[in-house]
């Protein structure tokens, strides 16, 4: 009995091992066969193995370069997997230095008639995308992938850019079984290293010894042979090695409200701190935020740009006229750039062709818009400084990194506090920036280099307030008028949904979003006007909001405003829950009861809150002589609510919910 458990015992141990011994092209006919994934069943792929291997390389005449090469075992399980066996990289590039694919190779494997079949990646599977001026965009397209399907790929990158060292992730969209990387690092190159993710992995350290061979050219002697000599040595040196490995690391979700999701990955970040060669002073890259703020703004295309003013000289006179309130000068000033300059789609944090050139243009990256709207300020003597932000998709940095931001806005300096603007938006106003900005801190750069955190999240709610008058009709349509008011971020983003299509199509929108009523009238007003809140005017009338039965009518206090479905709908969550900005919605109800009904019920008034203030809400509903007054509020006012209170929020949500569906029920006299 004991050597049968040892026995079981071994087999369990070395299938373990066999099962992290993935060699590309021999593919196990078991895995052909297997139908669904063992840990999550309704995944549609999953990544078996992945294997990536980064190091540096020295050659003379080129010097270091960073290869990264990358294997991955991919298993289909349904149609909707299929978009796995695609496979994009992406390469950077600056001016003629970029990086490249040097080798790729990849095989799907089928089973067919009961044989394995291989099907070999080509070139007519390979294409390169030119995406920008920084960035190129490869796309592999396995052949003959389809469900049941197994996909081997490999591929090399080489690049010459040694301080960017791609994130090594241990997750993805899809489960993954088992993944191991390895860095290896000359010690002349001096990296910090931060995970991220709620997944755990294992990372472990060794040093080993290395050998490069250098040559130089020496001189003649003069005496036998005057003609210089190639001669070579060998340079040893540390080599530090970080192994990290994975396993069973379950699929990433997204859900709802998430500010990135790729925050919560699971994976490594290595930024060069340092580089120590020998013989020269240590060089550091970054130490605190403030040393990377100093030093992006010492930059040519940066603060150089930014000392710049002859381009706007003969404009800032006419433009400014006779203010010197300062506040007065910069709404001017800011109107004028927000009005003159069209955004490339290009962000940044630095200048791509130059101020006076994206001036004389009027066409600029966010860094040429908002570094030419900080020097006007400036000029006219407002106390206007650049400020750094790292957008959403570019993800919150928990370490100091050149890295870290991508974005600058302006920021003008009060006694009272700071003033935000981005005139890269058409849509936003002071201190209502787009919400591609409201991510974690920005960091405010002088001109004397000294620094200030600025929190980039709103201090104040938004607020959308909805207002109906109307009546209910004896065959149970309700038709009337709808007034809704927005302001603030609501208003930022109406604008730049509105203007995307036109009227026709965005009243059928609205007309859905709605449940189903028919406008048969609209107006809005002050649309261009940014500095107003938007009034949309809407005359509508709505089958399908009453319920009748016998000699009663059943409605829902908000008809179409109801809120109807929680979106938060898993037990429980690891993500904070982020709202981008805190917001306040307010509806007011007015209905006038048919004739010859009159109230049997109503639901009984609520007031409740989210503990910590995090949001509340409040609904009354009341008979006014032949009337009826709904008032309800709602508030969220925190901008991310955290993990822990996913509960509660969830629960919040339920009883709102549960209260906004209660009936009010009319009975005919």
């Amino acid at each position: 009995m004991k050597n049968n458990t040892f026995l079981l015992f071994l087999c369990i141990c070395i299938t373990a091992v066999q099962a992290q011994e993935v060699k590309f092209g021999k593919v196990d006919r078991a895995l052909l066969l297997q139908d669904q994934h063992t840990a999550e069943p309704d995944a549609a792929a999953a990544i078996i193995y992945k294997k990536k291997n980064v190091f540096f390389d020295y050659q003379d005449n080129i010097g270091w370069s960073l290869n990264s090469t990358t294997f991955m075992r991919v298993k289909i399980y349904s149609e909707t997997g299929l978009d796995h066996g695609n496979f994009e990289i992406y390469l950077y590039k600056d001016g003629s230095d970029r990086e490249r694919i040097m080798r790729s190779k990849g095989y799907t494997y089928n089973l067919e008639n009961d044989k394995i079949e291989e099907i070999k990646l080509k070139n007519d599977g390979i294409y390169e995308e030119n995406l920008n001026d920084y960035l190129n965009k490869v796309v592999i397209t396995m052949p003959g992938v389809k469900k049941g399907s197994v996909i081997d790929i490999e591929y090399t990158v080489v690049s010459p850019f040694i301080f960017n060292v791609d994130e090594f992730q241990f997750q993805h969209d899809i489960p993954l079984d088992y993944v191991e990387a390895k860095f290896r690092v000359p010690e002349y190159f001096i990296f910090n290293k931060q995970g991220k993710g709620y997944f755990p992995f294992d990372v472990k350290n060794s040093s080993e010894q290395k050998t490069i061979q250098l040559k130089y050219k020496t001189e003649g002697t003069g005496y036998v042979n005057t003609a210089p000599r190639t001669q070579t040595t060998d340079i040893t040196y540390r080599e530090d090695v970080f192994e990290m490995t994975a396993k069973q690391v379950p699929a990433l979700i997204d859900e709802s409200y998430v500010n990135n999701i790729d925050n919560y990955r699971t994976a490594i970040k290595f930024e060069l701190n340092a580089v120590n060669m020998p013989g020269e002073p240590i060089k550091y890259y970054t130490k605190s935020w403030e040393q990377v703020a100093e030093t992006i703004y010492k930059s040519a295309s940066f603060g150089g740009a930014l000392s710049k003013k002859s381009y706007f000289k003969d404009d800032l006179p006419a433009l400014v006229g006779a203010s010197t309130d300062p506040m007065e000068k910069a709404a001017k000033i800011f109107n004028f750039v927000q009005n003159k300059m069209n955004w490339d789609g290009y962000q940044g944090l630095y200048t791509r062709q130059g101020l006076s050139e994206a001036y004389e243009e009027a066409t600029g990256n966010v860094a040429e818009i908002n570094l030419i709207l900080t020097a006007m300020l400036r000029a006219a003597d407002v106390n206007a400084h650049p400020v750094l932000v790292s957008t959403r998709d570019h993800g919150i940095r928990l370490f100091p990194t050149r890295e870290g931001f991508n974005y600058v806005i302006a920021a003008i300096e009060t006694d009272q506090g700071y003033i935000l603007l981005d005139a890269s938006d058409k849509f936003s106003t002071p201190n209502t920036l787009p919400d591609r900005t409201l991510n974690w801190f920005g960091m405010l750069v002088r001109d004397d280099y000294s620094v200030r955190r600025i929190d980039m999240t709103p201090n104040k709610n938004s607020n959308k307030t909805y207002m109906i008058m109307g009546e209910v009709n004896a065959d149970g349509t309700v038709s009337g008028k709808m007034r809704i008011s927005q302001s603030d971020h609501h208003a930022l983003n109406h604008r730049r949904q509105y203007f995307k299509t036109d009227e026709t199509q965005y009243l059928t929108k609205l007309e859905n979003k709605f449940n189903g009523i028919e406008i048969v009238d609209y107006k809005v007003d002050h649309m261009t006007d940014r500095s107003k809140p938007i009034i949309e005017t809407i005359s509508f009338s709505a089958e399908d909001q009453c319920e009748q039965i016998g000699n009663k009518i059943y409605f829902s206090p908000l008809l179409f405003l109801t809120a109807t479905e929680n979106p938060f709908k898993l037990e429980s969550r690891q993500y904070p829950v982020d709202f981008t900005y805190p917001q306040t919605e307010k509806y007011t109800v007015i209905l006038k009861l048919p004739e010859g009904y009159q109230v049997e019920s109503l639901p009984e008034g609520v007031s409740m809150a989210m503990p910590n203030n995090f949001g509340s809400f409040r609904l009354n509903v009341s008979e006014i002589q032949n009337s009826l007054q709904i008032m309800a509020t709602f508030d969220i006012n925190q901008s991310v609510i955290p993990a822990s209170e996913y509960p509660n929020l969830k629960a919040y949500y339920n009883q709102i919910i549960q209260k906004e569906t209660e009936k009010i029920v009319l009975v005919k006299i």
